[in-house]
């Protein structure tokens, strides 16, 4: 019973939050239930609530919360796998969840409802693949596994498909959970994207978004640092250039091309 008066004044205050700032405050906690509550209804609403909550997503939005909104569901799903796995959890949450890994995953997947558009479900499917599959941790049964691969794939088709030309975020959002899952996803999988369509986002992210190269603007300052040196070589730090690809990796935008 505390757990459920807890998780509805977690559910209030994402409602009440005014700014993504304060509701960024509450990601933590967020990590921390869907990690130990066993009722499915719970799961779904909470995964459904962190995909759709105004102060989450009412504002011009960044990669950066994307990315957060993302490593809830991974942490969560890392979480879960280790309390499996071991009586000693190294994940700092209570272990009293009451319910099989597949329909924790399951529970999790249906949070990815009409509340949210379908660009923002790849961050919640993403999130889970990567949690319970990244780094070699094998953390589910091939059947789960591969309806899970299966959802992810059909969610990024769907949101390329409803894809406006000009789109922003939705584009850069989908080309980030791609790169960090793509070596994930089975070849089938990797066959059903429409890359007609994924190729052209995958374009304006890194070289147009402003958490990519923000189309070269940084290229003048390069061209006036470099300097032609004895034996026509040329010659002058690359450093801004070497940087700007660092960002590109972190930003998850990189290893798709």
């Amino acid at each position: 019973m505390a757990t459920e008066r807890s998780l509805a004044a977690l559910l209030r205050s994402l409602q009440a939050s005014s700014s993504f700032e304060d509701a960024s405050h509450l990601l933590p906690t967020a990590t921390s239930f869907l990690s130990i509550l066993g009722n499915p209804l719970n799961l779904t609403l909470l995964a459904s609530q962190l995909l759709s909550a105004p102060a989450l997503w009412d504002h011009p939005v960044d990669l950066q919360s994307c990315r957060k909104i993302m490593s809830v569901f991974n942490t969560a799903a890392i979480a879960v796998l280790q309390n499996d796995t071991t009586d000693a959890p190294r994940m700092p949450y209570n272990r009293n969840r009451s319910i099989e890994r597949e329909a924790w995953v399951k529970a999790i997947a249906q949070g990815a409802d009409e509340k949210s558009p379908r660009w923002r479900h790849t961050i919640l499917l993403g999130g889970i693949l990567l949690g319970f599959e990244g780094q070699n941790r094998q953390g589910l049964p091939r059947g789960i596994r591969i309806k899970l691969e299966r959802a992810l794939a059909t969610a990024a088709q769907l949101a390329l498909e409803e894809l406006h030309p000009d789109a922003g975020i939705e584009g850069n959002c989908i080309t980030m959970v791609l790169n960090y899952t793509f070596e994930l996803l089975s070849d089938q999988e990797r066959a059903s994207l429409n890359y007609d369509r994924l190729l052209p986002a995958m374009v304006r992210s890194v070289f147009f978004s402003g958490e990519g190269l923000e189309a070269g603007y940084f290229l003048g300052t390069i061209d006036q640092d470099v300097v032609e040196a004895p034996g026509r070589s040329f010659g002058g730090t690359l450093r801004l250039l070497h940087t700007a690809i660092y960002l590109l990796s972190a930003q998850g935008l990189l290893y798709l091309l």
